[in-house]
């Protein structure tokens, strides 16, 4: 299984490189974990 960390702009960015990674490497089951930076 392949495990990816995202750094987008916001939810919908991560949902569309998410679908993107998810159909190049033709993986459904794909693990995609955004990461989040939160300002004080």
């Amino acid at each position: 299984m392949v495990t990816f960390g995202l750094v987008a702009e916001g939810v919908t960015d991560h949902v569309v490189l998410e679908n993107i990674l998810i159909g190049y490497f033709n993986d459904p089951d794909l693990v995609v974990r955004p990461l989040q930076h939160v300002l004080p």
